[in-house]
């Protein structure tokens, strides 16, 4: 999939960052000076400066946290529309969920690198100096909605999952197979227990505006450290992760700060589409119904939750 180009110049860099000791890295995409060029990251392609030299000014930022098993590119097309009204982006690479899902500290680590993301790009010697720190928002889609909430300040409950499963598998089975089952192959089993002791880091991001597509919602058990205002999107069509367990407990949690919508669409439809070629390969993440036109929904969407952003960071200070 191409992004299409846009009239800001939209530069592209790979930025490594070192968090709980282990090494992953961010996509910075920003306002860029120079001519843009075709740039081939597989699977896609994007109209970017690559490493491009930011444009001069006071930009605020949207930290982009993915889902279960994906990557830093999987938001590429949001990123575009935020960067085309002024935000520089940092789109998180977390580390192999596969090796860590069943851990007690999965969540706290996925929260960790966002967290490091953002202290690694404000003190970034070309993107620092052209981000306001005091205008920072985040995204996150599916489990990195449950990720952005715990980044944010949110407190995670994993005894709340195990009951959930132990109660509701036939009715949540994807997100319970995972939950329950993998957590039977957790390559350290004992960091699992105490169950009962809240998940939460420290010390929270400090974001002043939140987005969520389609989120992990059932462990979170508390917000109330929560006070930026939330938009709050479900997929209506969501069979990994099963109506009313996750959005919309989310919704009741966060209570007046939240934007509650519901979208017609499947659970993967928020990822930016995959080249026709390969989505045999990728599996459900790249397929979509008969006759579902995602470009044209992210086109939408997209600008839906980029204008959120530009509306509730604008005057923040």
């Amino acid at each position: 999939m191409t992004a299409k180009p846009s009239a800001t110049p939209i530069g592209v860099r790979r930025v490594p960052v070192s968090a709980a000791g282990q090494s992953t890295h961010f996509r910075a995409f920003y306002p860029s000076e120079g001519t843009p060029d075709t740039v081939t990251i597989d699977p896609w392609h994007f109209s970017a400066v690559l490493d491009g030299r930011p444009k001069s000014g006071s930009h605020g930022l949207v930290l982009i946290s993915h889902g279960f098993d994906g990557n830093d590119l999987g938001h590429h097309l949001l990123a575009a529309d935020l960067v085309s009204r002024g935000f520089v982006v940092a789109a998180v690479q977390h580390i192999d969920d596969r090796l860590r899902i069943g851990t007690r500290d999965h969540f706290r680590l996925r929260a960790g690198e966002v967290s490091a993301t953002l202290e690694v790009l404000l003190d970034d010697p070309l993107l620092g100096p052209v981000i306001d720190g005091e205008r920072i928002g985040a995204f996150g889609y599916s489990l990195g909605g449950l990720t952005v909430l715990l980044a944010a300040g949110g407190v995670i409950s994993l005894d709340r999952m195990y009951m959930h499963c132990a109660a509701n598998a036939s009715d949540d089975p994807i997100f319970c197979a995972l939950a329950m089952g993998q957590a039977q192959m957790a390559p350290d089993a004992t960091s699992a227990a105490p169950r009962s002791t809240p998940v939460e880091a420290a010390p929270p991001v400090p974001v002043k505006a939140i987005a969520l597509a389609a989120p992990v919602g059932v462990p979170v058990k508390e917000t109330s450290k929560i006070e930026a205002p939330v938009l709050l999107i479900r997929a209506e069509q969501d069979a990994e992760l099963r109506s009313p367990f996750h959005a919309e407990h989310l919704r009741d949690l966060l209570g007046p700060a939240v934007t509650y919508e519901v979208e017609p669409v499947h659970h993967y439809a928020f990822i930016s589409p995959f080249p026709e070629a390969i989505a045999p390969e990728v599996g459900p993440p790249a397929q979509d119904p008969p006759g579902f036109d995602r470009a044209g929904f992210l086109t939408r969407v997209n600008a839906r939750v980029a204008d959120f952003f530009r509306a509730e960071l604008a005057g923040v200070h």
